[in-house]
């Protein structure tokens, strides 16, 4: 989805030879803005927007710009008990009134949202401004929500502990917004995973209720890879295997450190599992948002979204889980791995 994205960005940026146009790319996550920004940067550099631009940003900057711009206050609350509603209605209701005084200033002439899953489609209750957080995206555009204008999504990949879940999104409010009658392009085959990652993911797909309606067909000629090593063990153990598994791969040249992912089913519970210190195998890990050279990337599933990696560990998670929220967390971690995966869980 996210090199259909770049690819449709290029074409629109470079579409007007005598000025270019402005093409905003919304994001969720940082790691995925950080990502997108060096892709756009290299088809700037490379001449393939013309005199257009690109611009990658992600929700949360673009209510706060816009906020600040009106003289309202974007403080995120140090109290996390208070995350809910600064997120859910003090942020939402401000963003409500602005668009509908038009007090949001159109900036770009066309929208490309990746992941577009991850952005409500309607605003908490007591607000009536629909569809949600499209409305202020649209607010940007030069020419409304008759801007050209781009969604790639998988609702089946929206966590379960987002806001009404899988239905926090829906496409076609955004359709009926749109006043439009949309093409939709459905990208069935895979070509990211071996074989034995995409059987893998079949199988949470047959066990996960919240993403049976994944169609994920394999591409042509999928190379078989290596088996998906499934392992139950304490979590004292955890470490030390990691530290082997990990050091036996680098020996033997299968990847290089920033080709290799920690995923944890949540970061802070199951930060101890990877042993003291900041490194594993002699190799730093890196808990940034993006790969690193030289380094292992550590993070949780859900943060890895709209990454990927050639090796995978996915880490802390419990065995033969029947969560919903498990199973989902799981194929999203899994999902990251292009070649190689792990999966280890905690023995009872």
């Amino acid at each position: 989805k996210s090199w259909m994205a770049m690819h449709l960005a290029s074409i629109w940026a470079g579409r007007s030879r005598e000025r270019g146009d402005s093409v905003l790319i919304i994001c969720y996550h940082h790691a995925l803005k950080k990502k997108l920004n060096v892709i756009a940067q290299r088809m700037e550099d490379e001449g393939r927007t013309g005199k257009g631009k690109i611009t990658v940003k992600l929700w949360e900057d673009l209510a706060r710009e816009t906020l600040e711009a009106n003289g309202i206050s974007f403080e995120v609350p140090e109290d996390k008990s208070q995350l809910g509603d600064f997120y859910d209605v003090y942020v939402p209701q401000h963003l409500e009134k602005l668009v509908n005084k038009g007090a949001v200033a159109p900036q770009y002439d066309c929208l490309i949202v990746d992941e577009a899953q991850d952005h409500d489609t309607e605003f908490p209750e007591n607000t009536k401004n629909g569809p949600g957080w499209w409305s202020l995206y649209f607010a940007l555009m030069k020419e409304g929500n008759q801007a050209r204008t781009a969604l790639l999504y998988d609702s089946d990949q929206r966590p379960s502990f987002r806001r009404d879940g899988v239905f926090g999104f829906d496409v076609d409010k955004v359709y009926d917004y749109l006043g439009a009658n949309p093409v939709r392009l459905n990208l069935f085959e895979s070509y990211r995973y071996t074989m034995n990652i995409f059987r893998f993911l079949k199988k949470l797909k047959s066990q996960c209720v919240k993403i049976q309606a994944l169609t994920l067909t394999a591409g042509p000629d999928l190379p078989e890879g290596e088996p998906v090593t499934e392992i139950s063990m304490p979590d004292k153990k955890v470490s030390q295997y990691l530290k082997n598994t990990i050091g036996d791969l680098l020996r033997r040249k299968v990847c290089k450190p920033e080709e290799i992912m920690i995923l944890a089913h949540s970061f802070n519970r199951d930060r101890h599992l990877v042993g003291k210190g900041d490194e594993v195998a002699g190799i730093k890990l890196h808990t940034g948002l993006f790969p690193t050279k030289n380094k292992i990337l550590f993070m949780s599933s859900n943060r890895a979204k709209g990454l990927e990696t050639k090796v995978a560990f996915l880490i802390g998670y419990p065995p033969a889980s029947d969560s919903e929220s498990d199973l989902q967390n799981l194929f999203i971690g899994a999902s990251r791995a292009r070649q190689i995966l792990y999966v280890i869980t905690q023995s009872k």
